[in-house]
């Protein structure tokens, strides 16, 4: 596995980080760890609430998206300023807004600070340094990320690779993510509107604007932001920007189809021959962890070993940690980001 060049480290630090974006959570929860801080997700604002009233945890900042299923990040933040263990606890916004407007809604709510994201290592460690008042280490073991000499259609992959620290195995990752999960975004925009409902329009394009900008996808970025802002105003769009926005997604797909080719991706992560073996296991400890069965911390035990040897790296003890606590909804969160790291697909995702 290679590794983010991680130019600044904030060893120690713990942060909570509130995002329902897979492809977000991917990204930042591994340029953390390469950066020495130990993490913790929640996918919505009601979970991160749980978290950070509860006395066993602990954080020393949390990164929270605004745009939230069930409870949004200012409801949240309002709800954890209300709890009297969480009144100074740095709080960062994170969206791909940049209106002056929303920035002010955010420090009203309570939030310490604001990022626009796409963000990368540049914006985020000084941040977090700033109001956490940790010390930022130098890292002298990697070299600086240089440019890349591939130039495709869509695609500013060496913004990409300076926001994820050089990582060409997770930007590569990334890009494959946003195929699969995005490659019909255009279409669903369009059956929203459809089917009568703009918001559900105005939020997808929401999400793939910010989506699209974390993987340097520049022209979809701006096409899906122009639908966005249409639907922001209260009107439907026309033909031309939801054409733009097709044709946008049409070339992006194949740009990130070539960079699988010329980069020769291998498969999202090499497994020993007990791959199938490890695929069905995690798909079992998944099912138990969600039933809340006690023995799933025996079969944790049968898969640990075979985890740690199938990518080294991975919080596989972390992992174990939450299941002792029997907290098996974090442990099953857990479980599915170390499975798409892994590149297995548990059932149900």
């Amino acid at each position: 596995m290679s590794h983010p060049v991680v130019p600044l480290h904030l060893d120690g630090l713990r942060v909570l980080i509130v995002e329902a974006n897979t492809i977000d959570r991917q990204s930042m929860f591994e340029l953390l760890q390469a950066a020495g801080v130990t993490v913790e997700l929640a996918g919505n604002g009601g979970e991160a609430v749980h978290y950070l009233v509860d006395e066993r945890r602990s954080y020393d900042a949390v990164l929270m998206d605004l745009q939230l299923p069930t409870m949004d990040g200012l409801q949240a933040t309002r709800s954890i300023r209300a709890n009297p263990r969480c009144t100074v606890l740095p709080i960062i916004a994170m969206t791909a807004h940049t209106l002056p407007e929303e920035r002010d809604c955010c420090l009203a709510a309570g939030m310490n600070d604001y990022l626009a994201k796409p963000f990368g290592f540049a914006q985020l460690l000084p941040v977090l340094a700033r109001w956490t008042g940790k010390s930022v280490t130098p890292d002298s073991n990697g070299p600086a990320v240089g440019s890349v000499p591939l130039t495709l259609p869509g695609l500013d992959l060496e913004a990409a690779l300076q926001r994820l620290g050089g990582d060409r195995r997770l930007l590569s990752e990334l890009l494959a993510c946003v195929a699969e999960e995005y490659g019909d975004a255009a279409t669903a925009v369009r059956a929203a509107l459809s089917r009568g409902e703009p918001v559900t329009a105005r939020r997808l394009a929401h999400t793939v604007k910010g989506v699209a900008g974390s993987v340097g996808a520049t022209s979809l970025q701006d096409a899906a932001a122009a639908v966005e802002q249409i639907l922001r105003e209260g009107v439907l769009p026309g033909e031309k920007p939801l054409l733009a926005l097709e044709a946008a997604l049409a070339q992006a797909l194949e740009s990130m189809a070539l960079v699988s080719r010329i980069w020769e991706r291998p498969p999202r992560r090499d497994l020993p021959a007990a791959r199938p073996e490890l695929q069905g296991g995690l798909r079992k400890l998944l099912v138990r962890l969600e039933r809340q069965a006690l023995n799933a911390a025996d079969l944790f035990q049968s898969l640990r070993q075979v985890m740690l040897e199938a990518q080294p790296g991975l919080p596989v003890e972390q992992l174990g940690r939450y299941i002792d606590r029997l907290d098996f909804k974090t442990a099953s969160q857990l479980l599915r980001e170390l499975a798409s790291r892994l590149g297995i697909r548990l059932e149900g995702d």
